[in-house]
C-alpha cells in the first residue's frame, strides 16, 4: 500500500499536505546526475539541473524533458505516487558519469 493512502488507494491527506509532507524526502531522492525511469512515458530521464531551487529539470535519453516543481517533487517518489506516475531511481550519477562522458572504465 502507498504512503498517505487508505485501503481504497485514496489520499488520507490533501494534495497540499502531501506536497508539504514529502518535499524534504523528494529533495533527497532526486539528485543531479541520477537516472530515473518514468513508467508513464516508458523512458529513462537524467536529472540535469535544479533551476533556482524551484524546478527540477530532467532530460530523456531521447528528446523529451520533464520539469517538476521542487515543492511537489516528493509526490513522484515510488511508494508515495501511483506506479505509473512515479519516477523510479535506476542508477546513481557517480556510476553514470564516465559512460556519459564516453569513458570506458575497463
Amino acid at each position: 500500500m502507498l504512503k498517505y493512502r487508505d485501503e481504497n488507494n485514496r489520499l488520507t491527506v490533501t494534495l497540499a499536505e502531501l506536497k508539504r509532507l514529502t518535499e524534504a524526502e523528494g529533495r533527497k531522492y532526486y539528485q543531479i546526475g541520477n537516472i530515473y525511469y518514468s513508467h508513464e512515458y516508458r523512458e529513462e530521464y537524467i536529472l540535469i539541473e535544479i533551476i533556482d531551487d524551484i524546478l527540477l529539470h530532467f532530460q530523456a535519453f531521447g528528446a523529451g524533458h520533464l520539469f517538476i516543481p521542487c515543492y511537489s517533487c516528493g509526490t513522484f517518489i515510488p511508494g508515495i505516487a501511483d506506479k505509473d506516475l512515479a519516477l523510479e531511481l535506476v542508477e546513481y550519477g557517480a556510476e553514470f558519469e564516465p559512460v556519459a562522458a564516453g569513458i570506458n572504465r575497463h
